[in-house]
This record gives structure tokens, C-alpha cells and sequence, in this order.
């Protein structure tokens, strides 16, 4: 079986540069794509098309934006501008953020935020190649223009998936269905087939599906609980993500950060141990189906630093030999 694997940015860049730097180094590890996730320091379309504007010889993925944040309309201008950019394909991942989030930036969360999703991913795909669609933006705004023609590079459009109802919607409305601190198991068991069911009954293409996975490998001086909060920590205080978990038999502890640290180790959610430990884990995740693991090293980062994780990085990609 093919193995794809890829890196997610493990910071925040606070200037373009950091993500050319950043993207220079790993390409030259030999990592298929880049990812970088939602950031409110820098606009990480524009972060990337920088980058990409370096001539670096990688692909490049959002994982995922936030669809508060842009209407479709501007999502798939910065899209297309990083494809064209990079003249590479180009996987961009929406979703609709916590509650809270949607909140704090709409002024009201969502009522139907998977329905939201499914929508914006058709708007922004009609505003890319106007193919008709009833599309509308969560305010209501109809979608209905398209981009000039231009020569450009695949862009691949995506969901963020948690549980088997956004996986459901994935599998019928998005060319990319793409998971977060899931567990290789629960992803065999309740996301992958279900992904694939939405396909089919939509008479569509089976979405390619990656999963983004916390990572990291065993160093002296630096515990597994500290390495884990310093990746996860944020997640484990919102609920969607705990339901997840607690669907894929993982119960975290609010009260106790560091027992909850050690229950996403056990259960798989988050790989660590020796590189061939690692890799033999990332493996078990393309036996359940996925297509491309994006190695998530950012607990590497905050408790070790910046060459920790091109060390890691390294170590795990010479074990998985790719």
C-alpha cells in the first residue's frame, strides 16, 4: 500500500518567512505536502502562497479553515491564489469551529453547522468552477459568481470530520474528508466506512481521506503528558472533541489534564514512543483506510523546540522508509 505522509506547520507562523523557512526544510526531508491549520496570527492562505512563492518544491494543505472567518467567495480567491502560487494541487479543509468560536465572530452560533459546512464547501466550489448549485453562505448570501478563468492547479475541497454525521456529509459533498486526533481504530470502525457510504449514495467520488495525528517520540527529559498538552491541550476543554473520543472509547478527565493526557496515548489518539513504535502506529492508520497521515508535531515544538522536531520528523520518516 502506498504510504503518503505529510507535516502540519507545528507553530503559528508570526511572519511569512518562518513558513518558507519551514517549508524549504521539509521538502528537503521529502514530505509529500505542508499543512497549516486556521491561525488568527497570520491568514494562513496567505502565509503558504508566500511560501509557495519561494519555488519550494512541495504541495501545500489548510486544515482546516474555519468558515466563520471568510465568506465563500473570498475562500476561494486565497484557494485559488495558493494553487496558482504554488502551481501544485492545493486541499483546503472548512469547518465551522466550536460553538463558541462561531459565536464570538457571528455574533450566534450555528443551528445546523454540519449543515453550514456541506453548503459552504458547494458555495465555494461553485464560486471556483460555476457549476449551479443552491449553495448559500451561513448569512444567507447566495453564491452566485464565479472566478475569471485562469490556469490553475487542482484545488482539492475538504471537510473537517469528527464524527460519522460530518463524515456522512463529507462523503457527499467534499473531495477531501479530513480528521483530527482521531484514533486509527475508530477511524476503521465509524469514519471510513461511513465517508464512503456518503459517496456512494450521492453518486460521487470516495473522498480522499487524511488523517492529521498528534506525534511524537520518546526524548529523556520531557514527559508523554507535557508532550501531549502541549498539542492537545486546547482541544481536550472542547466538547466536540470529547465526544469524539468518548465514541472512539477514550474518556478524558477535565479536572485532570495529565490523566486525560495519558488515556489519549493508551488509546492511540495520540502516537508516541520509539520511532519504530511510531511508525508501526502511523502504519495501523493505513490499514484502516486512510490515504495521507499529516504528522502533527506541535507538542514536539512547544516542549522541545524548533530542531526537536525536524529531528523527529527525520527519525519517523526513515522507520516508516519513505
Amino acid at each position: 500500500m502506498k504510504r503518503e505522509v505529510s507535516v502540519l506547520m507545528p507553530f503559528s507562523p508570526a511572519h511569512p518567512r518562518d513558513a518558507t523557512v519551514f517549508a524549504s526544510q521539509v521538502s528537503k526531508a521529502g514530505v509529500r505536502r505542508l499543512w497549516l491549520g486556521e491561525s488568527i496570527v497570520l491568514d494562513p492562505f496567505q502565509a503558504l502562497s508566500y511560501a509557495a512563492a519561494a519555488s519550494i518544491d512541495i504541495s501545500f494543505g489548510i486544515g482546516v479553515a474555519l468558515t466563520p472567518l471568510r465568506t465563500p467567495l473570498a475562500a476561494a480567491m486565497q484557494a485559488r491564489t495558493l494553487a496558482i502560487a504554488s502551481q501544485k494541487e492545493v486541499m483546503v479543509g472548512f469547518g465551522p469551529g466550536s460553538p463558541g468560536f462561531q459565536d464570538a465572530v457571528l455574533g450566534s452560533p450555528y443551528r445546523r453547522p454540519r449543515a453550514v459546512t456541506s453548503t459552504y464547501v458547494d458555495a465555494v466550489r461553485e464560486v471556483l468552477t460555476g457549476e449551479p448549485s443552491t449553495a448559500w453562505h451561513p448569512t444567507g448570501l447566495r453564491a452566485r459568481m464565479h472566478l475569471p478563468d485562469l490556469p490553475t492547479p487542482s484545488i482539492r475541497l475538504g471537510m473537517g470530520v469528527l464524527r460519522p454525521p460530518m463524515a456522512h456529509s463529507a462523503g457527499s459533498a467534499a473531495d477531501v474528508a479530513i480528521t483530527w486526533l482521531a484514533p486509527a481504530e475508530y477511524l476503521r470502525r465509524e469514519i471510513v466506512p461511513v465517508v464512503n457510504a456518503g459517496a456512494a449514495e450521492s453518486h460521487r467520488a470516495i473522498p480522499r481521506k487524511i488523517a492529521i495525528v498528534p506525534t511524537a517520540l520518546r526524548r529523556s527529559g520531557v514527559s508523554g503528558t507535557d508532550v501531549v498538552m502541549g498539542s492537545c491541550g486546547r482541544h481536550l476543554a472542547l466538547e466536540h472533541y470529547a465526544s469524539m473520543l468518548r465514541l472512539a472509547d477514550i474518556k478524558t478527565d477535565p479536572s485532570s489534564p495529565e490523566a486525560s493526557a495519558r488515556a489519549l496515548i493508551a488509546g492511540g489518539a495520540f502516537i508516541y514512543g520509539s520511532p519504530d513504535e511510531v511508525a508501526h502506529k502511523i502504519s495501523s492508520y493505513f490499514e484502516a483506510g486512510i490515504d495521507e497521515v499529516v504528522l502533527n508535531l506541535t507538542g514536539v515544538c512547544v516542549t522541545s523546540g524548533y530542531r526537536s522536531v525536524l529531528q523527529d520528523l527525520t527519525s519517523i520518516l526513515d522507520a516508516l522508509k519513505c
